[in-house]
């Protein structure tokens, strides 16, 4: 970066540490718990099925005082198979910290990770789940489109209907062949998602630092055949101590079984002690609807879906009308 004395390069395993004690005095403050330490970075990121992007910045003395973070997830959009990256875990040193009439760190980064990620091969969409002061930044000097205001789906107390006997529920700690075998029959029902194998599910769940989430398994009662899972945790959120459902995969025409596992993962939650429950999907997606129907409510959310396309069949109306996802495609839960 010409006269600021910064070296703006790719990141690199060896920076994990440098790159942890940033974030935690970025925003880790003084709670051990809420630290960030080399695993995390080896977890996210070296270990990400679908690789890692990310840059770093470095001063005179070789310290790095800048980061942006990537995290590539394989999507398949109408049979082809692209590369989407959440950027995310962008920060920098309080030092070298500009005010946005003055592009500083932040923004340089931002637009220097566009430049090595976004080219042929590379990323076909970059997107994330900013609020709205990180989205105006985004809007003003990175080009990126707000696809939607994004709502909650939200339900208080248990399910308004039992389970159908039909249907088995088991809890699950690892995801197996029959997940990727759910998925591989069920990806054709989705116009543009991301891939959610056992490979992919086990690295964003199960092998996540403190793993804090519970797998949740709707069978056939006859024969076994895996029909949908759910995966949830505990969380924070609108001033409750909550549920949060962090993915979701089940045939849209399995009413069934999708309705069983909503039920059961709601009446995990309210046994114990927790009667909020939220989700979180595309207005486009059938789920948004069938939700209401079993007593979720819209509410707003802090969060703002923004993307920025690079290829040209991605454009923003493709997005909002035809990609699924849940927060198991962002780095919030």
């Amino acid at each position: 970066m010409n006269g600021t004395g910064l070296f703006i390069r790719r990141s690199a395993p060896a920076d994990a540490e440098a790159i942890a004690r940033l974030m935690t005095n970025a925003f880790g403050g003084d709670d051990p718990q809420s630290a960030f330490v080399p695993a995390w970075w080896h977890w996210k990121y070296a270990s990400n099925p679908a690789g890692y992007h990310g840059l770093v910045a470095q001063d005179r003395e070789g310290r790095v005082v800048g980061h942006y973070g990537g995290v590539p997830m394989d999507v398949c959009a109408d049979g082809e198979w692209l590369t989407f990256g959440q950027n995310c875990d962008s920060c920098s040193d309080p030092s070298v910290r500009r005010g946005l009439r003055n592009p500083g760190l932040f923004v340089r980064l931002a637009q220097a990770y566009a430049s090595t990620f976004a080219i042929l091969g590379g990323d076909a969409v970059m997107y994330g789940l900013p609020n709205r002061r990180v989205y105006r930044i985004a809007n003003r000097y990175m080009d990126y489109w707000m696809l939607r205001q994004q709502w909650l789906l939200v339900a208080k107390g248990g399910p308004q209907a039992p389970a159908d006997t039909s249907v088995r529920i088991e809890q699950a700690t690892a995801f197996d062949d029959d997940v990727t075998a759910l998925y591989e029959r069920l990806a054709p029902r989705y116009r543009c998602m991301a891939r959610r194998d056992a490979r992919f599910l086990n690295w964003r769940f199960r092998d996540a630092p403190g793993a804090p989430y519970t797998i949740t398994l709707a069978r056939d009662a006859i024969d076994g055949t895996l029909r949908a899972y759910a995966v949830h945790r505990r969380a924070h959120m609108m001033g409750h101590d909550a549920g949060v459902l962090v993915d979701w995969l089940c045939d849209p025409g399995d009413r069934v079984a999708a309705q069983a596992v909503q039920a059961a993962v709601r009446s995990s939650h309210v046994a114990r002690g927790r009667h909020m429950l939220a989700f979180i999907c595309p207005t486009s997606s059938t789920w948004f609807g069938e939700f209401q129907r079993w007593g979720f409510r819209v509410l707003p959310s802090p969060y703002m879906m923004i993307g920025r396309p690079f290829v040209p069949q991605l454009e923003p109306r493709y997005l909002r009308e035809y990609w699924y996802y849940t927060l198991a495609d962002f780095d919030i839960f």
